[in-house]
């Protein structure tokens, strides 16, 4: 079985919505995700559009795939 190699370092928000917000905790697992891979309604989401890959990686979360600064992303092993 694999471990996964990422975390993120600090708490991070997720803002999907009013009263609909959720919170990955640090230390939570993520797994960084080639934009190639990723599936065609988030290629045509505005989020995707406005997305800069030099500060912003999708990842693949427990709530989905979600957009996290790549500041805040880390390798554990």
């Amino acid at each position: 079985m694999r471990t996964p190699e990422y975390v993120i370092d600090k708490e991070y928000t997720i803002y999907s919505g009013i009263a609909r917000d959720k919170v990955l905790p640090a230390g939570a697992f993520v797994k960084p995700i080639d934009p190639y891979w990723l599936p065609k309604h988030i290629k045509d989401s505005n989020e995707f559009k406005w997305a800069n890959p030099k500060t912003e990686q999708f990842c693949y979360t427990h709530f989905g795939i979600v957009l996290i600064p790549l500041n805040l992303i880390r390798r554990v092993s």
